[in-house]
């Protein structure tokens, strides 16, 4: 058995330290999700992947307290769409469909 080193020593205490400090941020988020979540579908409605993101936003009235809702934004071979997704916050509430 080797025998720790001050630089082992010292690991284990700050790695506590920081995991403490990060209790209070993860406890201040409320449940997810708290509002809509915005599927963004890059192409027109009517198409393949309008039906599988329907289907999947139907699905998933089940197991999720808020629905899903389905936003077709086509133009520009899908960039509109994609686009928009890019510009979202990075929250979990607007989301793509390739």
């Amino acid at each position: 058995m080797t025998s720790l080193s001050r630089r082992d020593f010292w690991r284990l205490p700050v790695l506590v330290l920081s995991w403490l400090c990060m209790l209070p941020a993860a406890s201040a988020q409320g449940a997810y999700p708290d509002k809509p979540i915005e599927l963004v579908v890059p192409w027109a409605a009517g198409g393949a992947s309008d039906a599988m993101s329907r289907a999947f936003a139907e699905a998933a009235k089940k197991h999720l307290p808020q629905p899903i809702v389905v936003n077709n934004k086509p133009g520009a071979t899908g960039s509109i769409g994609f686009g928009e997704v890019a510009r979202a916050a990075p929250d979990g509430y607007k989301m793509g469909v390739l």
